[in-house]
């Protein structure tokens, strides 16, 4: 991927978690501290319930994220499409993966493994600050997503809340929220 379609992603990542004094350019350096990855259709990015060393960014192409429900039987919650972050949750608390993530088709993502994570938060540099921003806007937005959709669900008018119900709360408050093509959530 060239430097320009990296920029298109970066803007687009900006679009979708937007923060004050957000600088495309800012977030590009940060892409570029991170290793490029073509994954086939099929491959296993992250799996549930494993230490997570890497964060995410999707670049192109689809994730379809999978939980285990209580009776230990995969359910996907949907799919994310590119641009998107995923997996930082592991990096920030050191917490197990929550879900496990499959290519749905061949895509490119940039990982940014732990170590060059720790480096970058800590950083006074302009990618240090563009992933603090960002990872405070997208965890902002999960948190916002996640109390929206439980609301919903305890709703008066409601008389019987599924478990594919609470599953999709629970995977909203882990960071599994997907939308479709349309980004309608």
């Amino acid at each position: 991927m060239n430097q320009a379609d990296l920029l298109d992603c970066a803007s687009e990542l900006l679009a979708l978690h937007a923060f004050r004094g957000a600088d495309e350019h800012d977030l590009l350096a940060l892409l570029n501290q991170c290793a490029l990855r073509e994954l086939e259709a099929g491959t296993v990015l992250c799996e549930e319930d494993t230490p997570g060393e890497e964060l995410y960014f999707l670049l192109e192409g689809t994730v379809e994220v999978l939980k285990r429900d209580p009776r230990g039987q995969d359910r996907s919650l949907g799919v994310i499409e590119a641009p998107a972050i995923l997996g930082h949750m592991s990096l920030v608390d050191r917490s197990k993966r929550s879900a496990t993530c499959r290519a749905g088709e061949a895509l490119l993502v940039a990982a940014l493994d732990r170590p060059r994570f720790n480096h970058l938060f800590g950083a006074p540099s302009a990618e240090g600050s563009a992933l603090r921003r960002l990872l405070a806007a997208s965890i902002a937005d999960q948190l916002a997503r996640g109390n929206a959709r439980l609301r919903a669900l305890i709703a008066p008018d409601e008389e019987e809340i599924s478990a594919e119900q609470v599953m999709a709360v629970e995977g909203q408050f882990s960071g599994w929220d997907v939308w479709g093509p349309d980004r309608s959530r």
